[in-house]
């Protein structure tokens, strides 16, 4: 009799034990369930959402379409990041650039920016290089379809340049519209890396093109363009 009464609370025991385990079970899934939702709908407005401004490149550099500049080889990047010389590129004109991590063996040129006037098609990257990378200033886009709206070229020319006129910009945009105003069909921007401090910052014009002038790529101080965005010099 005690026996069959011990076989009773046992089976009572099992009974109990597995529809909680089963209910337990089932909240779990349930909550997984509403978590993976919860990742889906996060995802989805990242995806939709912002663009990484440090990503989108390739690693290596060229040199290609290069501006090396005269006096350095390099110009030092405003911060430490992919995104800091794009912020540059977009300011000076340029196309597409590049940036040296913190990790290159040159301790002079750690953490610095290289730009090139348009991103050379025929290049794919350096698979090995883990010290700089390259790709479109504008980072929604990826190398080498960067495109060609507002490219501009480094250095001037004296060539139809007009001395009249000289205004303080924050980018090429800036000199741009200034240039429409005034109805010239060139237009000029020094850059923050000018070595006249009065001149860094400026805007310079153009009456005319200079059609013998394809741009200096040891330049990294001036930048040249026509005043309409969607022309390239010397056709503007």
């Amino acid at each position: 009799m005690a026996g069959g009464f011990f076989v009773f609370l046992i089976i009572i025991g099992l009974i109990v034990y597995f529809t909680v385990f089963n209910k337990k079970k089932e909240d779990d899934e349930t909550e997984e369930e509403e978590e993976e939702e919860g990742e889906g709908e996060g995802k989805e407005t990242v995806s939709s959402g912002n663009v990484d401004p440090n990503g989108n490149v390739i690693k290596g550099l060229t040199t290609a379409n290069l501006v090396t500049g005269s006096r350095t080889k390099f110009v030092k990047a405003p911060g430490d990041s992919m995104a800091e010389c794009r912020k540059k590129a977009k300011q000076y004109g340029f196309m597409a650039t590049g940036h040296r991590n913190s990790d290159y063996p040159d301790s002079n040129l750690k953490n610095t920016c290289f730009f090139y006037t348009k991103a050379e098609p025929r290049w794919s990257g350096e698979k090995r290089d883990l010290t700089q990378v390259s790709g479109c200033t504008d980072a929604s886009k990826k190398w080498p379809n960067c495109g060609t709206k507002g490219m501009v070229i480094p250095g001037w020319t004296r060539t139809n340049l007009n001395t009249k006129y000289d205004f303080r910009a924050k980018d090429i945009t800036e000199c741009r519209k200034k240039a429409k105003e005034l109805e010239f069909v060139g237009v000029g921007y020094r850059t923050s890396e000018h070595p006249v401090m009065e001149n860094k910052d400026t805007c310079f014009f153009y009456d005319g093109t200079d059609a013998n002038f394809k741009g200096n790529l040891r330049d990294q101080a001036n930048v040249t363009g026509c005043a309409d965005a969607e022309k390239i010099w010397p056709d503007c």
